[in-house]
């Protein structure tokens, strides 16, 4: 069940201007079924249906879709909303994502001796209650640099 709000988040890609027609669909799609569920993985969101799932792949690796259009659509919708109101307030958090297995292409590092990962700080909007508002920012960045083990002496 989605609140005021979370439909309010949904309405931000109802204006998202991708690639294609059919792509501003499917955004919109998945974002609904986000609003509806977001705690489910992808595999697990509409319901199981392999069709559904397999589309939101193919959107997800579609490089004709920029990931800071879709975020855009987004952050002038939370500033809308914020906008709105009296008061609302910024919150900062820098999470890293670390990710075992062995290295992967393009991934970087968290720190010298970790596994492959990134980081990600966003600013979440919220209102004074604490009801999130959405996302104002978001930034992605790593490290590269070999990992190295933490029995090593050598400079990096």
């Amino acid at each position: 069940m989605t609140n005021s709000r979370t439909a309010n988040v949904v309405e931000d890609f109802v204006h998202l201007r991708l690639h294609d027609v059919r792509a501003n669909r499917r955004a919109l799609e998945i974002a609904r079924e986000l609003a509806s569920n977001a705690v489910q993985p992808v595999p697990k969101l509409f319901g199981g249906d392999s069709g559904q799932v397999e589309a939101v792949n193919r959107f997800l690796r579609n490089k004709r879709i920029n990931p800071d259009d879709i975020m855009e659509a987004h952050h002038v919708g939370t500033a809308k909303r914020a906008a709105a109101l009296d008061t609302a307030l910024v919150i900062h958090d820098t999470t890293s994502f670390a990710f075992g297995g062995g290295a992967r292409t393009g991934m970087g590092v968290i720190d010298p001796t970790s596994s492959p990962g990134f980081y990600c700080h966003n600013s979440m909007c919220v209102t004074l209650m604490g009801e999130p508002l959405g996302l104002l920012a978001m930034q992605t960045w790593n490290r590269f640099c070999a990992v190295k083990s933490k029995q090593s002496k050598d400079p990096i």
